[in-house]
Order: structure tokens, then C-alpha cells, then sequence
């Protein structure tokens, strides 16, 4: 029996964030002293994670989604955002303004792949460079570099597997019963139905056990090396690093 059809509606009157979004706005977009999705996810099976590594940063905004998810042609699979410690120092974590943009995102109202973003662009590229690097090889070294940047920033979306940031990932996270995995789930069935690019970039055997058929999925790329967040020539599995850009960069 088909799977019933997933519309951009939907997504939006079933997203898990409005509560936090809607605090976090009251709050002149300052995070809260714990930051979840309130009346779906259960505070108590977030906190019950007592390992350094893997303990759930509450105090954080999650990042579920980035980018112009519902309309993006390109959507990268990874598992959960991490703690970077040099990006706590440097405020990325709590700044009201950075933290405005992240909910417009939660709101998808947000048109470019933040912090790989046309405004400000170097500002974005000190404060947050995981993505950033990432992706440059899908602009360097272009004639109109500026140009070319700003459709990478409008084509490429990221969907984390867990919203919550940690250290390092923790199997056990899926292990907890929260609605913003089943919310996860219907977001990666989205992009599979609506024929988008998925580039799997973390966390392969979990994405596969989570939305049915994504294996044998067409518009499917892996990577060579998972740890290294490159989409690069050497980077994407079977040489298709070229095929890849020319889809992601087509009108």
C-alpha cells in the first residue's frame, strides 16, 4: 500500500516547533534555559542522557533544518548539530540576532542555507565554518564566484537526523521516543517524493532504516569519507562530484 502523500501544509501545521519558536520571539530571540519542543518531546527523556559526550545541549536552539528545505533541490542527510566550543566563545550559540535567523528557519521562512548565506557573507564564514568550507567546493575557483554562491546558498538545504545538539553522536538518541523524530521522517519522505538530490552525508544505515526505498533512490549521493563534511571531487562516492554540482547549479 502507497504511502499516503506529504503537502508543504501539512509539514507546516504539524511542526513540532511552533511553541519554542513562539517563546523564543517573546523572548526578543534570547534561548530559553531549555530549548525543545514543548508538548511533543519529553524534557525528562532528554535530560536522561548522563554521558559528557553525547549529553543533549539544552540550552542551545535546536537546529532541525537549515535552509529552504521545502523548496531547495538539494538536501543533505546528516545525523544531529554538534557543540563546537569555539563556536560557544564566540557567541554563535546565543547571539539574539544569529539566533533570528535560525528561527525563521524553524519557521521556513528563511531563503539561504545559513551560515552558507550572500548577506554578510564573511561575518557567517568565522562564526560558523562547518558548513561553510563543506560546500565551497561547489563555488571556488568559479568565473562569477558571487553568483554561484548565492544559488548554492538558495539550492541547498541540510536535515538533521536528531534536532538536538551534542558533543558526538549517541545511538541511543534514536532510542527516544520523541515527535520530532516521526517530524524528521516526514520531512526525509518529502524530499524523496518531491524527486529532490539527497546527498547522505552522516549516519547512512539510519537514514536507510528510516525512510523506505531511499537506497535504491535514484537522485541518491553518498560520501567517501562521512567524517569529512566535503561535497568535493574527492569526497562524493563513484566520481559523480561533477554531476552532482551540475544539477545543484542548473536553472
Amino acid at each position: 500500500m502507497a504511502e499516503n502523500r506529504i503537502d508543504v501544509e501539512m509539514l507546516k501545521d504539524e511542526n513540532p516547533w511552533k511553541e519554542l519558536i513562539e517563546r523564543i520571539e517573546e523572548n526578543n530571540y534570547r534561548p530559553l534555559d531549555e530549548n525543545y519542543a514543548f508538548n511533543h518531546d519529553d524534557l525528562n527523556l532528554l535530560k536522561s542522557i548522563s554521558n559528557e559526550k553525547c549529553r543533549i545541549h539544552l540550552e542551545m536552539l535546536p537546529s532541525h533544518y537549515t535552509g529552504n528545505i521545502l523548496d531547495a533541490k538539494a538536501v543533505i542527510f546528516a545525523l544531529n548539530p554538534g557543540y563546537d566550543e569555539k563556536e560557544e566563545k564566540n557567541g554563535f550559540y546565543y547571539d539574539p540576532d544569529i539566533n533570528k535567523i535560525r528561527i525563521q528557519h524553524l519557521k521556513f521562512d528563511y531563503k539561504y542555507f545559513f551560515p552558507v548565506d550572500p548577506k554578510d557573507r564573511d561575518k557567517w564564514e568565522n562564526l560558523s565554518p562547518y558548513w561553510y568550507h563543506g560546500l565551497k567546493p561547489l563555488w571556488e575557483n568559479e568565473k562569477d564566484e558571487d553568483e554561484v554562491f548565492k544559488k548554492v546558498a538558495q539550492n541547498v538545504a541540510l536535515l538533521q537526523l536528531f534536532p538536538y545538539h551534542s558533543k558526538e553522536w549517541c545511538d541511543r538518541f534514536l532510542n527516544l521516543d520523541l515527535k520530532t523524530l516521526e517530524y524528521t521522517t516526514k520531512l526525509a519522505r518529502y524530499c524523496v517524493q518531491e524527486g529532490k538530490i539527497i546527498i547522505v552525508a552522516r549516519g547512512g544505515k539510519h537514514w536507510f532504516n528510516l525512510v523506505k526505498d531511499l537506497k535504491s533512490y535514484t537522485n541518491l549521493y553518498t560520501l567517501s569519507n562521512p567524517r569529512t563534511p566535503s561535497i568535493s571531487p574527492n569526497n562524493i562516492k563513484n566520481n559523480k562530484f561533477a554531476e552532482l554540482k551540475d544539477k545543484i547549479l542548473s536553472e
